[in-house]
């Protein structure tokens, strides 16, 4: 299941530092390699036919306002998921095996308002068993100025596998010090980052003049299920619960779920114990010099 543990407090497992399941949507079985062992790759993806269709599909989509402020913002619904769809499908196919995806665009008007903050995406799978995958694809050149993707490699093995909005951040205590460690990533028409959900990631505003538009793909093993942990506040155990979801509790979630509360009508999987507890700066700099996580140029 994972390689490594630093530490263990009685019967709680100390999320640290883990090995990574390995992702098992590639076909390419090197690209897998990287993912688990750097976060990222960088392929060289869209075709200009493909990339004038999702630009011609965004604007089909798109209702935004620009106040002069700026803002971010997702295009996700049934309709888009499936029209995204056949336009990435058999370029998907070629990179891609045994994977359900959920895709959407991901929108930055120009200003300051439109940057998305450090996160790790939330686990919607079970990673002690899986590994998830985002595809990051824009529709024009991403560069210092409209909104470019930061990340820090390796730092996907800095992870809690219960990742939900009841429990805290892992990076909590540390997150004002890590500027340093940021790669910004700056890709040219027609390629795209793969990188692991656990990453250490944000994207910065668009102090460009046009909207930055991206196509995003959350993808999946086919044979995972959609899952929703919740830690009840207070709670002395560290009990987690584990729900599974319904397939379509990605498309529909921002309508219909709060990643606050408890799931309600969802099947209850078991309970979870760990220390969730955010990391401190110590264990931070003990992981970070294990795994090499070293200050970018």
């Amino acid at each position: 299941m994972y390689n490594t543990l630093l530490k263990y407090f009685s019967k709680k497992k100390r999320i640290l530092e883990h090995k990574p399941v390995k992702h098992i949507v590639f076909r390419d079985d090197e690209i897998a390699k990287q993912l688990q062992e750097e976060g990222y790759y960088i392929a060289e993806f869209l075709g200009e036919n493909e990339r004038q269709l999702l630009l011609a599909l965004y604007k089909k989509y798109d209702t935004s306002i620009d106040n002069g402020a700026g803002a971010f913002f997702p295009i996700l619904s049934h309709s888009t998921q499936e029209d995204i769809n056949r336009i990435l499908e058999q370029s998907l196919n070629k990179w891609l095996k045994n994977y359900k995806s959920i895709h959407a665009f991901a929108i930055k008007t120009p200003g300051k308002a439109s940057k998305l903050a450090l996160h790790q995406d939330l686990a919607v799978i079970d990673e002690e068993k899986y590994s998830a995958v985002a595809l990051w694809i824009p529709l024009q050149k991403v560069n210092n100025l409209n909104g470019a993707m930061h990340i820090i490699p390796r730092s996907q093995s800095i992870f809690v596998p219960y990742r939900c909005g009841t429990i805290p951040p892992i990076y909590a205590n540390f997150e004002n010090i890590l500027q340093p460690y940021f790669k910004p990533i700056y890709l040219e028409l027609g390629q795209a980052l793969f990188f692991d959900s656990r990453m250490f990631h944000y994207s910065s505003p668009n102090l460009s003049n046009e909207n930055r538009i991206v196509v995003v793909c959350r993808i999946y093993p086919l044979e995972s299920d959609f899952v929703t942990y919740y830690q009840e506040e207070g709670r002395k155990d560290s009990r987690i619960e584990m729900w599974k979801r319904p397939e379509d509790y990605l498309i529909n979630k921002n309508e219909n779920y709060g990643e606050d509360a408890r799931p309600e009508n969802c099947e209850f999987l078991g309970y979870r114990y760990a220390d969730t507890n955010p990391l401190t700066k110590v264990e931070f700099e003990e992981i970070r010099k294990n795994l090499g996580i070293i200050p970018q140029p």
